[in-house]
């Protein structure tokens, strides 16, 4: 499947939502943030393509199947202009990337409130 047409398919889930729920909710906002932050470490756009394996898939796919790899796999995502230089450094990159696809859970209830991402992204500020 093309990635523009995944990347349709979610943008799609989102539009849903708000037919669905018949009000907005942050946890659309909670989504989109998610989306932004992978396209801001991977200089990927929700829409681009990505080939893994032979086969097409989307931006939420290919940061998902990094995480199957360990830490070293995600790090070799990350848009090299970032200049990760130490291993806690990458750590913390690691957990944002991981927050980030918790931020775009099919299932609006499992994703984080955006409280929780703040809380989150400020410890791993102080680590």
């Amino acid at each position: 499947m093309d990635s523009n047409f995944k990347g349709l398919i979610l943008l799609t889930m989102v539009i849903k939502e708000f037919a669905y729920m018949r009000n907005v909710t942050t946890k659309v906002d909670v989504f989109s943030f998610g989306i932004v932050m992978m396209e801001l470490f991977t200089r990927i756009r929700l829409t681009g393509t990505i080939e893994h394996d032979g086969e097409h898939i989307s931006l939420q796919e290919f940061v998902e199947k990094s995480f199957q790899g360990g830490v070293d796999v995600v790090l070799s995502i990350v848009d090299d202009a970032m200049d990760i230089p130490t291993a806690t450094q990458g750590g913390k990159v690691a957990k944002v990337l991981e927050l980030a696809l918790s931020c775009t859970r099919f299932n609006a209830e499992e994703r984080p409130i955006m409280k929780e991402v703040l809380s989150i992204l400020l410890k791993l500020s102080h680590v």
